[in-house]
């Protein structure tokens, strides 16, 4: 072979050489390496996690298709060292420098959590700390800390908890949680509420409390304004409440469904068939139906109110205790002959 032609066989071979560099660079780069199966999957980045261990869960659950190009180009970019714990949305079709571009940006994706109505705050609290980073107990021992600057005690502490959807990265800290709740807090507490629970004569936390005793009574909203005008009745006479569902609460048995004579002798400040107004706290963790029950509440003169014999959850009123008593008979016949008896 003469100079001429290995210069060309060599310059052809750098050429291919180049080429082949080149579609590996590129593939290597930009080429889709993940499989979501959908639009989007959802990956979490661990505190522990290192690039091997994160390369290995990705590639188990069937997302990643080549681990190789994938743990090399993270080792070669030095992006390993630099992976941000989270929770990350990989988009469809996803290349390698895509997904590491954004382990390490730490852009995460937020998460949507249905906070509901819960019989404790602890039970409220484990709702929201479950999903997250966060050890229900942590957050709950800080709260406690906190209670003072939130103008709360400890029993009041379910007052500050307005159920709602929220939106919360993983990573979220107890401080910046708690800064999130408070902020739906007072854009719950707008001045049209705070003016209507000032004309009812109450405050926030009161409405809290009376909204839960309406919560406990019943679960159909349409009932809800009557119920809490009836006790607003009995407040402003300075009655006892004899609320049942503060009479379950005292006694920490939330499946009982027939409050007897001999429970309403409990030693508790709950007892509102001892203690006039309202109990110390809510009873639970008031719905955003029974809060507004209350600040719209229903006027009318009704004092007494007792479950339909029907059993269909509605309650019949009554302005005497005479009539109260032959509404409570008939519902205590109906529990009879359904043989509930606790």
């Amino acid at each position: 072979m003469n100079r001429k032609n290995f210069v060309m066989a060599l310059t052809v071979g750098l050429m291919v050489l180049f080429i082949s560099l080149t579609f590996y660079t590129y593939q290597l780069f930009f080429s889709p390496n993940f499989n979501t199966k959908g639009n989007t999957a959802i990956v979490y980045i661990y505190r522990k996690d290192s690039g091997k261990t994160l390369s290995m869960r990705l590639k188990k659950r069937g997302i990643l298709n080549d681990i190789v190009s994938f743990a090399f180009l993270n080792r070669l970019l030095g992006y390993e060292k630099e992976l941000k714990v989270g929770r990350y949305r990989i988009p469809k079709k996803a290349s390698n420098i895509q997904v590491l571009q954004l382990f390490r940006s730490g852009v995460q994706t937020p998460m949507r959590i249905v906070l509901k109505s819960k019989f404790t705050a602890r039970d409220y609290v484990e709702q929201l700390c479950e999903p997250l980073q966060i050890q229900s107990d942590t957050f709950w021992n800080y709260l406690k800390t906190q209670q003072n600057a939130l103008g709360l005690d400890s029993l009041q502490l379910a007052a500050l908890f307005i159920p709602n959807t929220y939106e919360f990265y993983w990573t979220v800290g107890k401080q910046k949680l708690l800064q999130r709740l408070q902020k739906e807090y007072e854009h719950f507490w707008n001045s049209e509420r705070l003016e209507k629970a000032n004309a009812a004569g109450l405050t926030p936390v009161e409405v809290a409390i009376l909204a839960s005793i309406v919560d406990g009574e019943t679960q159909k909203t349409q009932e809800k304004p009557r119920i809490a005008g009836l006790y607003i009745n009995r407040l402003k006479r300075r009655q006892l409440l004899q609320a049942d569902p503060t009479i379950v609460f005292a006694h920490q048995n939330f499946g009982m469904r027939r409050v007897l004579t001999r429970h309403l002798d409990i030693d508790s400040p709950y007892n509102t068939y001892k203690h006039r107004g309202l109990p110390p706290g809510p009873i639970r963790i008031p719905s955003r139906d029974a809060i507004d029950a209350v600040l719209n509440y229903e006027k009318h003169k009704f004092i007494y109110m007792c479950a339909k014999e029907d059993f269909s959850g509605y309650h019949n009123f009554a302005t005497s205790f005479r009539e109260h008593l032959r509404n409570a008979a008939r519902f205590q016949c109906a529990l009879n002959k359904a043989r509930i008896y606790k």
